[in-house]
């Protein structure tokens, strides 16, 4: 219910944009495999030398596209093709600026920043599980967890606070997530909520493609 802290209006499709933000993505999927190819080598070259440093890999995936791609990311391609289909506005802004949304920002493109960020720590595409910082900060989780022995809500809240919490910032820092969003949301109960869920949106992820697929 995160939609619940943004006040939207009459024309805010929350469903659209967030089924349509990351459509740059999904056309570079589809027409720029070599440009893709050449993101997540970059990703696994920096994770190999962030992890010899004995630190967790975090580098926003647009700064890497537009180093790798002359200034252009997902965002700006799936802006354009937002444009040439004629979309609503309000979803025009959602694909171009998910990944920089400011204090200013319409609540719709808020939203999808955040749900955006919650997406990533299930399926941090480009990068794998065993790169993106997130998946891994939930394993640990889960391994401080085993160790205290303590379960649920209150079990995670000690992991985090013990174990986790100095990584948890210093990767929203690097990720450049506006610290202002967590004015609208614990950040502590947003990666709390988004850590309970995950295995069972994962698992039902994984069951629709493979029913569709």
């Amino acid at each position: 219910k995160l939609w619940q802290k943004f006040e939207l209006g009459p024309k805010d499709d929350v469903f659209t944009g967030g089924l349509m933000h990351d459509i740059g993505k999904v056309t570079m999927l589809m027409c720029l495999e070599d440009s893709l190819s050449l993101v997540t080598a970059l990703i696994e070259a920096e994770v190999q030398e962030q992890q010899e440093q004995g630190k967790l890999w975090a580098h926003a995936v647009v700064e890497i596209e537009r180093f790798l791609m002359k200034d252009i990311d997902h965002q700006i391609i799936g802006g354009r093709l937002a444009d040439r289909w004629e979309m609503a506005p309000e979803i025009q802004q959602v694909i171009s600026h998910h990944h920089e949304p400011h204090e200013q920002s319409p609540p719709l493109l808020k939203l999808v920043a955040l749900a955006n960020l919650a997406g990533s720590t299930l399926f941090p595409y480009p990068a794998t599980d065993a790169q993106h910082p997130f998946p891994q900060l939930f394993q640990r989780i889960e391994q401080a967890m085993k160790k205290s022995g303590k379960t649920g809500p209150e079990g995670i809240d000690e992991a985090i606070s013990q174990d986790i919490f100095e990584d948890l910032v210093d990767v929203l820092n690097r990720l450049e997530i506006p610290s202002y969003l967590w004015e609208i949301v614990d950040f502590k109960t947003f990666f709390k909520i988004c850590y309970m869920l995950a295995p069972k949106i994962r698992s039902a992820a994984i069951a629709f493609l493979q029913q569709t697929g």
